[in-house]
């Protein structure tokens, strides 16, 4: 079975690998004919050297290098021409030639060229790497591929998305829980945090009383909606490619971790959830939950869902306070089971260079009746890069 895997990724990889090199193919023939067309025939021969001869040679990889040989090539056509008076040497020629040159070497030299050209085998590679991680253009490109995929995905799924909501409490609390909205993080600035405040009270209607009845998934971005300025949301602290950054509607991952740690203590099923994995950015500051617990969500293809394979209806209560962001998870009626999530394993390593957090977290499922444990699951088992001063790491936490 494996080898029959393996098999079948290495034809797909070669069908990829044909169809780039027609891409590419087709590129030059459509550039070169259109310039035929315009009766500009020589064109046909500098363009595709532009990005060929870098390719193929090493040496005409640097620019300088690049510009004094395409100069010396173009040059030496217009004398050809004017020796064997097949021609007359035309500087306009000339200039022009060399700018239709030096411009596809311009092309050549963008990253999102010699992403393909790599794929192509033009290039040594620079190993594995996705489209959007090559160049912030490819980055914006990758982004509107997914969200279109993902919007095209949630009209073709046969899910039933929760929309019904009630201003009204079901009876029974199944969990309730609550985190400070203005945490101390190393050097980030506090007016972010205080923007974070703002977009987290205006994501909390749109998700606050939503009932998920039998068989309903909860998709958290089909309620809350894009965050944009006109909504009112400001810039925030948001988590991009593991490093710290801004954006406009950041605090939604707090707003997920929220609900996430509700809904691991139910029976509901976790269908999509994404999590910073691979760092630890800030050291623990009024910890309440477990390190690595949390979510990662980015409208639309990041989504944070859950669905509800039960008979019972749950619903979600969030609001925010003065300090605080508040949640409940409610049920129509109450469950024979409780939920408990435990961290084991926790410490920090250090391998002569870097520290490394770990720990395994498990959800134990326990029987209300008789207050025995009858299932427990591992949820997640983190390893990340801490990104802070180890002076911040308890001590007695430290392995090896």
């Amino acid at each position: 079975m494996e080898s029959g895997l393996v098999e079948g990724r290495a034809r797909f990889g070669s069908i990829v690998h044909g169809c780039l090199w027609v891409l590419f193919g087709s590129y030059v023939v459509i550039i070169s004919m259109m310039l035929l067309w315009f009766g500009r025939s020589d064109f046909w021969f500098m363009m595709p050297m532009g990005v060929l001869l870098p390719s193929l040679l090493p040496r005409l990889r640097q620019r300088r290098a690049f510009v004094i040989r395409i100069l010396l090539i173009t040059m030496g056509a217009e004398l050809i021409q004017l020796l064997t008076r097949s021609g007359t040497f035309d500087l306009k020629d000339m200039i022009l030639n060399f700018a239709v040159a030096v411009l596809a070497y311009l092309l050549w030299e963008r990253p999102e060229v010699q992403y393909f050209l790599e794929r192509l085998e033009l290039l040594p590679s620079r190993g594995k790497r996705l489209f959007s991680e090559v160049s912030p253009l490819a980055y914006k490109v990758g982004v509107k591929k997914n969200k279109v995929q993902r919007s095209i995905g949630d009209v073709l799924d046969r899910n039933i998305y929760s929309r019904a909501r009630s201003k009204e409490n079901l009876p029974v609390v199944i969990y309730r829980h609550k985190s400070l909205v203005r945490r101390t993080l190393g050097q980030v600035d506090h007016q972010l945090q205080e923007n974070k405040a703002v977009n987290l009270s205006i994501a909390t209607p749109m998700v606050d009383g939503i009932l998920i009845g039998s068989s309903e998934t909860f998709s958290f971005w089909q309620l809350v909606g894009m965050c944009s300025e006109k909504k009112g949301y400001l810039p925030g602290l948001m988590i991009k490619g593991g490093e710290v950054n801004e954006g406009i509607g950041g605090g939604m991952c707090q707003f997920t971790n929220l609900i996430h740690w509700m809904v691991l203590h139910s029976p509901l099923t976790i269908v999509e959830h994404h999590h910073h994995g691979g760092v630890d950015m800030f050291p623990d500051y009024q910890r309440q939950i477990p390190f690595g617990t949390g979510t990662s969500i980015m409208h639309n293809y990041k989504d944070y869902r859950f669905t509800n394979h039960t008979a019972i209806t749950f619903q979600l209560r969030v609001w925010v306070d003065e300090t605080h962001l508040v949640g409940e998870l409610r049920s129509s009626e109450a469950l024979p089971y409780s939920y408990h999530i435990v961290e084991e394993e926790a410490h920090f390593e250090h391998d002569g260079c870097n520290y490394y957090r770990y720990n395994e977290i498990y959800r134990r499922t326990v029987d209300k009746r008789n207050g025995k444990e009858v299932e427990k699951e591992l949820v997640i088992k983190n390893k990340a890069k801490v990104l802070y001063d180890s002076g911040f790491i308890p001590g007695d936490m430290i392995r090896g």
